[in-house]
């Protein structure tokens, strides 16, 4: 039995669904017990350890956790540095006391290319890791966690360092790509911070969750690179929005800078096509969604928007 946390979130809803319509049982919690469009959801406050003991000794028959749960925000982990530690390094060592108690086998842990640093440009999972934001000092000192249960009790332990996931799904989330398309949608100046040439790499939600998939039903054990196969500037991102928006609905809009709010904290990802090669050689995976599949996706859904 899978237990996922955080299934009310962004890829929790997404990985939730898709297990439903699979017919793959899992247990998908909470901090608030909510039902979904197609499920209902325990709850589960992961930053309590009783309450994990509890849950967990309440269903013995789960043998995998994927632990979603978390403050991905960077702004509100630099905004509060207590709340943040308590749910995304907290919740680790306590999910792991209560899972050692409970004989689970497996985690599934979601980690950051952010662990990488800005300045890595020829990024692979052996690359040094440079975190400068407290979220990237987070995800390091959680995947630590997790190596050393591994280590020293034989747990199964998959890590993600996901780059930035975009794409349409059950709950939207403020994106880079998201933000620059409803900008578009209103018919409004796309606004960059900085001078654009930033580079991203960018993760379809549907490839995220497929990736998830694939460590449920095998054992994918270690720590993997999880990108797509688009990389590009900001600058080159806001230009094929307004490329494809043109195309599809016969409008650009206009592109202003501004400056940049604070420092880059991601690498550049210069060379990410071959960053993921270690999950596709070891276990077939590899991502196929574009941005423009992405873009193309996102924006079908805002003009149904528009048109009820």
């Amino acid at each position: 039995m899978i237990l996922i946390t955080g299934a009310n979130g962004y890829i929790g809803q997404a990985l939730t669904n898709k297990l439903h319509d699979l017919g793959i049982p899992c247990l998908p919690t909470d901090i608030r017990g909510l039902t979904n469009a197609n499920v209902k959801m325990d709850e589960l406050d992961v930053t309590d350890a009783k309450a994990w003991t509890r849950y967990l000794q309440a269903h013995k028959e789960i043998d995998t956790i994927v632990h979603l749960a978390a403050e991905s925000y960077i702004d509100r982990c630099e905004a509060n540095h207590q709340a943040a530690l308590k749910t995304n390094v907290g919740s680790v060592i306590h999910m792991l006391n209560a899972a050692a108690d409970a004989g689970v086998q497996r985690i599934i842990f979601p980690s950051s290319f952010t662990v990488y640093g800005p300045d890595n440009v020829e990024i692979e999972e052996s690359s040094q890791l440079h975190p400068k934001s407290l979220y990237a000092h987070m995800k390091v000192w959680a995947e630590n966690l997790l190596d050393h249960a591994h280590a020293s009790s034989g747990l199964e332990v998959t890590i993600f360092r996901q780059s930035n996931i975009c794409g349409v799904g059950p709950v939207a989330k403020p994106t880079v790509v998201q933000t620059l398309l409803t900008r578009w949608q209103a018919k409004k100046p796309i606004t960059i911070f900085g001078d654009g040439v930033q580079m991203r790499n960018f993760l379809d939600l549907r490839d995220c969750v497929n990736a998830y998939l694939l460590a449920i039903r095998q054992p994918v054990l270690g720590t993997f690179n999880l990108g797509g196969p688009s990389t590009l500037s900001i600058a080159d991102l806001a230009k094929t929005i307004n490329r494809m928006g043109q195309a599809r609905c016969g409008y650009e809009v206009p592109i202003d800078f501004a400056e940049k709010k604070r420092q880059d904290i991601e690498p550049q990802a210069l060379s990410w096509t071959a960053c993921g090669s270690k999950l596709e050689s070891s276990y077939g995976f590899q991502a196929k969604y574009t941005i423009e599949d992405t873009i193309e996706q996102m924006m079908t859904q805002m003009m149904g928007m528009d048109a009820q």
